[in-house]
């Protein structure tokens, strides 16, 4: 049998194949995991430890690939303890570094993507040509939305409801 979360972080343990799997375990259809990385199974430590104990009781055994891990041996279940941890690590750091890098992009008007908000258009402007080129987006105001947004936001200024405020513009 084959369980994939496409697109989905392992940080979170309730993804549907991974749920899957588990009632699978406690059905006795699985005696052995196979895995890529550890990381792909859960990137936080507690999961990751809970899963090894649930795993144990039920007599199935892990293997991961790119380590040589084998649960099979006790020796490689401490190694999956320090894995498991590295692996909460990386994410953390990871996260850290894209939303430190996002608010100091933002704070050179750079557009990171994601629906544009009303009242703004999308600006891009290229640097370099040729082989090296990449352009960078920044967030344009759209005069006539502008005044709409500012409005709204006078509107809701003075009455202070979001209610009123909508039946107001409408």
């Amino acid at each position: 049998m084959e369980y994939e979360d496409k697109g989905l972080s392992g940080y979170y343990s309730d993804r549907p194949d991974f749920q899957r799997m588990l009632h699978d375990i406690q059905a006795g259809k699985i005696r052995a995991i196979v895995c890529y990385k550890l990381d792909r199974i859960g990137r936080k430590t507690t999961d990751l430890l809970r899963l090894m104990d649930f795993l144990e009781k039920d007599e199935v055994d892990l293997l991961i690939c790119s380590n040589g891990i084998n649960t099979a041996s006790g020796v490689s279940k401490i190694f999956i303890q320090i894995f498991a941890v590295v692996a909460e690590f990386e994410r953390d750091t990871l996260t850290e570094r894209i939303t430190d890098n996002m608010m100091e992009l933002s704070k050179d008007g750079r557009w990171m993507g994601g629906k544009t908000p009303f009242g703004f258009t999308i600006r891009r402007a290229t640097t370099r040509s040729g082989k090296g080129k990449s352009a960078l987006s920044y967030l344009g105001s759209v005069p006539e939305e502008k005044k709409i947004v500012e409005r709204l936001y006078k509107l809701f200024l003075t009455n202070r409801s979001i209610k009123k405020t909508a039946d107001a513009l409408n």
